[in-house]
């Protein structure tokens, strides 16, 4: 896991989760993050879902302040 903290109008945290496996669906190209399990279809459309590996990222504006010596 890697990631940075960024001062923009207000701080913002991205996380670098790697290459994660998920599922897809080609038919309303819906992605599914398969950390919990397999889907055996797709829950909005009912279609076959395909497996895949894509790079997971997550951003977050935390609630509370940050000071600047926690950079």
């Amino acid at each position: 896991m890697r990631g940075h903290i960024r001062k923009r109008a207000t701080w913002q945290i991205t996380v670098d989760f790697g290459m994660q496996p998920l599922q897809r669906c080609p038919a309303c190209r819906k992605r599914y993050w398969t950390r919990d399990g397999r889907l055996p279809g797709c829950p909005k459309c009912g279609g076959l879902l395909e497996e895949d590996l894509a790079r997971l990222r997550g951003t977050f504006i935390p609630i509370m302040p940050l000071s600047d010596d926690i950079r």
